[in-house]
């Protein structure tokens, strides 16, 4: 992407309609009318298009041309955060006023920001941003215009500096890294997995066969295991079955170029939460990061501070129950499961996780009956459940 420092040049652009004949329609108007006050303490939209027209425009700028050699040299790797209404402040170089702005941000950074902006922004121009964190926390970031180029119709896209490098996960999702352990004896594919899986954030731990898979999870628990199948030395069932019998409650995700008849049913027993066969798309890749990246659920006590302790206790303990609920599932035993939901179902609904209760219900329900796919499903959808469940944490109440 070329790069203009304190000049303007027009920008070649498609619009949507209400740039048609550069002006923009009524309904856009409504929605987003110009100022009418002088009043610098209310803020503005500095951009006055319809979202949607914005979006358009970001989504054209995100498909421009990359230079990597330029890409390579940055101090920070920049992540997508699109905020349509950002609080802003902003003050001219020599002016003893300031201006506030709703802007649309566009990317963000260790190091600094970029937005679009309804008007020109001398370079040195100093910024205070309001950024709201993923816990709900509002939190005044501030820098400098270090960049400011002429977009078209007026828009000009604004880059700043952050006067402190920041963490950028703690505002934007696209930005937090995930652990993921690939156990792959072919190195070609393992290879291609860890391309595919770095340009989505994710670090990776190699293993080549089970028993080196063993060692990896010994006092750590990963974002997700890809576990290949069919491997030498010590293959992915017996793998799976180790690390389930032995504790290990992190998600497992069976990725093999075995698709006969009851293959994913085998993996299933073995302890793996999900099955994919090859060849594994990126596609593919994503969904499975989505799948880790669930909305945490959080008790209905968890403001109260006195139930801290005892929430943590219970959070903490679910990988014990999720090991005992595959023990009844493996032996089959029906009775020890409707046993074992009920409690479940009772606890959980006490500490105040309904979403959890009503899981172990489905399991209570499902193990009284006579249909052993239906039981599956009711046990997967519960330790899906019970991952995500998170004991409260200071941020939270802070956030409350």
């Amino acid at each position: 992407m070329a790069r203009w420092v304190g000049r303007q040049c027009n920008h070649r652009l498609t619009a949507p309609d209400e740039w048609a004949d550069g002006r923009v329609t009524v309904d856009a108007f409504r929605r987003n009318p110009p100022p009418m006050s002088t009043d610098s303490s209310k803020p503005i939209r500095s951009l006055r298009y319809p979202d949607r027209v914005i979006e358009s425009l970001l989504d054209q700028l995100d498909a421009e041309p990359v230079d990597e050699d330029v890409n390579a040299k940055r101090a920070h790797k920049r992540f997508p955060h699109r905020v349509t209404a950002m609080p802003l402040q902003l003050e001219h170089p020599g002016s003893p006023t300031v201006a506030n702005y709703l802007v649309s941000a566009r990317n963000i950074s260790a190091g600094g920001l970029s937005f679009l902006h309804g008007g020109f922004v001398h370079l040195g121009s100093r910024v205070q941003v309001q950024m709201i964190s993923q816990e709900g926390m509002w939190t005044d970031l501030s820098g400098r215009v270090v960049q400011c180029r002429y977009i078209a119709r007026g828009i000009h896209e604004v880059c700043i500096k952050f006067d402190q490098a920041i963490d950028p996960s703690r505002f934007c999702a696209a930005a937090a890294t995930y652990d993921f352990l690939v156990v792959e004896d072919d190195d070609a594919i393992a290879r291609l997995l860890q391309h595919h899986l770095s340009n989505l954030n994710v670090e990776v731990t190699r293993a080549r066969n089970g028993r080196e898979a063993l060692q990896h999870v010994k006092g750590h628990v990963f974002d997700c295991v890809l576990m290949d199948m069919d491997m030498p030395i010590m293959n992915g069932w017996d793998a799976v079955k180790t690390m389930r019998d032995e504790g290990y409650a992190g998600r497992i995700v069976a990725v093999t170029a075995m698709q006969g008849l009851g293959d994913e049913q085998r993996c299933r027993e073995a302890g793996c939460d999900d099955y994919v066969p090859k060849p594994i798309m990126p596609t593919t890749l994503r969904k499975i990061l989505d799948s880790v990246n669930e909305e945490p659920i959080h008790s209905r006590f968890h403001l109260d501070h006195a139930l801290r302790d005892v929430l943590a206790d219970f959070c903490n303990g679910l990988a014990g129950e999720m090991q005992s609920l595959r023990k009844f599932q493996k032996a089959e035993d029906r009775e020890g499961l409707a046993r074992w939901a009920r409690s479940m179902r009772g606890s959980a609904g006490s500490f105040g996780f309904d979403l959890l209760a009503t899981a172990a219900q489905a399991v209570e329900a499902e193990a009284g009956g006579s249909d052993p796919e239906a039981l599956g499903r009711a046990i997967t959808e519960f330790i899906d459940v019970a991952r995500r469940v998170e004991a409260p944490t200071e941020q939270l109440w802070k956030a409350g």
